[in-house]
């Protein structure tokens, strides 16, 4: 695989699936793989939907959130989706709130296949290592339910994810290399990227003035809010 090129086989796969999740390491092409596989996906006339479920460098809507987007023309990056649904989950870490990360995820997904979308491709976070990148994957592809898991792997860093589904051939599982030599992003430049994609979400925004008695409020975690506290 190379960074604007996914292979005919990969492309075949994704074709045939009515959801892809895509799974790796940060930097490993993960997001120029869901923009490239989308456009040759619409293309060939297929409705396309991207989920953006990378909440510290989403691209589709402002970080803290998960983002829904449906492909309308050629994507050069994946923020070029028109955005038709967010939801905000309140961290720019998975593991803070891994829940609320998971159920938005989900959430959007049945969402698009709702709204109809022939193919549906997710964008996932860089955090696979350890118990809890395993945690964090294995509860995410559980709740989405995807027909494909495309893994883009240096040295096969995925195993330890991939093991159960692997073993009951369900969903499918193809393996792609990750890019060679990784653009790595330093932390200064990721905190730039989410006080851009913040900036620009929130500068044309408005004061509104809404009667709490009229709407229901809950934290990220789904609890309702108490009166008392809508209050103070």
């Amino acid at each position: 695989m190379t960074e604007d090129l996914p292979t005919a086989e990969i492309v075949a796969a994704v074709a045939a699936a009515p959801v892809t999740m895509l799974i790796g390491t940060s930097e490993a092409g993960k997001t120029s793989l869901a923009t490239a596989l989308a456009n040759a996906l619409t293309a060939r006339g297929q409705a396309v939907a991207l989920v953006d479920a990378d909440v510290g460098q989403s691209e589709i809507g402002p970080a803290t959130t998960v983002g829904l987007g449906r492909v309308t023309r050629a994507l050069t990056r994946l923020g070029d989706a028109e955005p038709i649904a967010l939801r905000f989950v309140g961290t720019t870490s998975p593991v803070r709130e891994m829940t609320a990360v998971v159920d938005a995820t989900a959430r959007l997904v049945d969402h698009a296949r709702a709204l109809g979308f022939a193919r549906i491709i997710v964008d996932t976070s860089g955090l696979v290592a350890g118990d809890i990148g395993r945690a964090l994957k294995r509860r995410k592809i559980d709740r989405v339910r995807p027909d494909l898991i495309v893994a883009l792997e240096r040295n096969r860093e995925c195993d330890h994810i991939l093991a159960p589904y692997i073993a009951r051939g369900q969903p499918a599982v193809r393996r792609v290399s990750a890019l060679a030599a990784p653009r790595r992003r330093s932390d200064t430049a990721r905190r730039q990227h989410r006080a851009r994609s913040l900036a620009a979400y929130l500068g044309t925004a408005r004061a509104r003035r809404i009667d709490l008695r009229r709407v229901s409020l809950r934290t990220v975690r789904g609890a309702a809010l108490p009166r008392a506290d809508l209050e103070t």
